[in-house]
Protein backbone atom coordinates (compact mmCIF):
# COMPACT_ATOMS: atom_id res chain seq x y z
CA UNK A 1 0.00 0.00 0.00
CA UNK A 2 1.28 3.39 -1.20
CA UNK A 3 1.44 6.44 1.38
CA UNK A 4 -1.29 7.93 -0.22
CA UNK A 5 -3.22 5.13 -0.25
CA UNK A 6 -2.51 4.99 3.30
CA UNK A 7 -3.58 8.84 3.90
CA UNK A 8 -6.73 8.17 1.63
CA UNK A 9 -7.59 5.39 4.04
CA UNK A 10 -6.44 7.37 6.89
CA UNK A 11 -8.92 9.91 6.41
CA UNK A 12 -11.84 7.71 5.34
CA UNK A 13 -11.38 6.24 8.43
CA UNK A 14 -11.68 9.44 10.53
CA UNK A 15 -14.72 10.52 8.40
CA UNK A 16 -16.51 7.38 9.45
CA UNK A 17 -15.34 7.96 13.12
CA UNK A 18 -16.78 11.57 13.08
CA UNK A 19 -19.69 10.30 11.78
CA UNK A 20 -20.55 7.79 14.76
CA UNK A 21 -19.38 10.35 17.20
CA UNK A 22 -21.92 13.01 15.53
CA UNK A 23 -24.16 9.81 15.33
CA UNK A 24 -23.83 8.76 19.42
CA UNK A 25 -24.29 12.18 20.76
CA UNK A 26 -27.27 12.66 18.49
CA UNK A 27 -28.95 9.70 20.11
CA UNK A 28 -28.60 11.48 23.13
CA UNK A 29 -31.15 14.04 22.14
CA UNK A 30 -28.48 17.15 22.00
CA UNK A 31 -30.40 20.16 20.65
CA UNK A 32 -28.90 21.76 17.83
CA UNK A 33 -26.49 23.76 19.22
CA UNK A 34 -25.32 21.51 21.64
CA UNK A 35 -24.54 18.84 18.76
CA UNK A 36 -23.12 21.49 16.47
CA UNK A 37 -20.59 21.99 20.12
CA UNK A 38 -19.35 19.04 20.34
CA UNK A 39 -18.66 18.22 16.76
CA UNK A 40 -17.58 21.39 15.31
CA UNK A 41 -17.03 23.93 18.35
CA UNK A 42 -13.35 25.00 19.04
CA UNK A 43 -11.13 21.96 20.45
CA UNK A 44 -14.28 20.11 19.07
CA UNK A 45 -13.97 16.20 17.90
CA UNK A 46 -14.47 17.92 14.12
CA UNK A 47 -10.61 19.58 15.17
CA UNK A 48 -9.25 17.09 16.54
CA UNK A 49 -9.66 14.15 13.86
CA UNK A 50 -8.96 16.89 10.71
CA UNK A 51 -6.39 18.95 12.18
CA UNK A 52 -5.33 19.77 8.42
CA UNK A 53 -6.92 22.67 6.18
CA UNK A 54 -6.41 20.11 3.20
CA UNK A 55 -8.27 17.18 5.50
CA UNK A 56 -10.89 19.61 6.49
CA UNK A 57 -11.80 20.40 2.58
CA UNK A 58 -11.73 16.75 1.46
CA UNK A 59 -13.86 16.38 4.72
CA UNK A 60 -16.52 18.99 3.62
CA UNK A 61 -16.37 17.40 0.12
CA UNK A 62 -17.36 13.40 1.47
CA UNK A 63 -20.26 11.83 1.17
CA UNK A 64 -19.84 11.95 4.99
CA UNK A 65 -20.47 15.50 5.67
CA UNK A 66 -23.76 14.82 3.94
CA UNK A 67 -24.79 12.66 6.39
CA UNK A 68 -23.39 14.62 9.51
CA UNK A 69 -25.30 17.40 8.27
CA UNK A 70 -28.59 15.34 7.97
CA UNK A 71 -27.76 14.19 11.34
CA UNK A 72 -27.61 17.95 12.10
CA UNK A 73 -30.46 19.04 10.44
CA UNK A 74 -33.00 16.50 12.35
CA UNK A 75 -32.07 17.70 15.78
CA UNK A 76 -34.04 19.25 17.77
CA UNK A 77 -33.92 22.92 18.34
CA UNK A 78 -34.37 24.78 21.65
CA UNK A 79 -37.19 26.25 22.51
CA UNK A 80 -35.83 28.98 24.27
CA UNK A 81 -33.69 29.60 21.07
CA UNK A 82 -34.32 32.75 19.40
CA UNK A 83 -32.21 34.50 16.83
CA UNK A 84 -29.42 36.20 17.92
CA UNK A 85 -29.97 40.08 17.96
CA UNK A 86 -26.22 40.93 17.05
CA UNK A 87 -25.91 43.14 20.06
CA UNK A 88 -23.05 42.35 22.96
CA UNK A 89 -22.16 44.79 25.99
CA UNK A 90 -18.60 43.66 26.95
CA UNK A 91 -16.78 45.20 29.95
CA UNK A 92 -13.02 46.05 29.40
CA UNK A 93 -10.38 47.15 31.46
CA UNK A 94 -9.68 50.72 30.84
CA UNK A 95 -5.96 50.34 29.89
CA UNK A 96 -7.02 48.06 27.06
CA UNK A 97 -10.34 50.19 25.88
CA UNK A 98 -8.19 53.37 25.66
CA UNK A 99 -5.60 50.88 23.39
CA UNK A 100 -8.31 49.58 21.44
CA UNK A 101 -10.08 53.41 21.34
CA UNK A 102 -6.07 54.51 20.31
CA UNK A 103 -5.46 52.13 17.81
CA UNK A 104 -9.46 52.80 16.37
CA UNK A 105 -8.62 56.30 15.81
CA UNK A 106 -4.92 55.63 13.99
CA UNK A 107 -6.71 53.33 11.81
CA UNK A 108 -9.73 55.93 10.69
CA UNK A 109 -11.86 53.34 12.14
CA UNK A 110 -14.67 52.88 14.78
CA UNK A 111 -13.78 50.79 17.44
CA UNK A 112 -17.00 48.14 16.33
CA UNK A 113 -15.00 47.88 12.85
CA UNK A 114 -11.97 47.19 14.46
CA UNK A 115 -13.25 44.66 17.34
CA UNK A 116 -14.92 42.82 14.74
CA UNK A 117 -11.97 42.39 12.30
CA UNK A 118 -9.51 41.40 15.51
CA UNK A 119 -12.18 38.75 16.18
CA UNK A 120 -12.60 38.19 12.39
CA UNK A 121 -9.41 36.95 12.46
CA UNK A 122 -8.77 35.36 15.39
CA UNK A 123 -11.72 32.78 14.95
CA UNK A 124 -10.36 32.31 11.65
CA UNK A 125 -6.62 31.23 12.63
CA UNK A 126 -8.68 29.33 15.28
CA UNK A 127 -10.73 27.18 12.82
CA UNK A 128 -7.90 27.18 10.41
CA UNK A 129 -5.53 25.10 12.99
Amino acid sequence: MTKQTNKQSSASQRSKEFHEFVAAMAAQNLNYSELWNVAFGIGARFSQLFPAKEDRDKYFDSPTAQKVEKLLASARRPESEEPNSGKLLLRLPKSLHSALADEARKEGTSMNQLILAKLAVSLHQAVAN
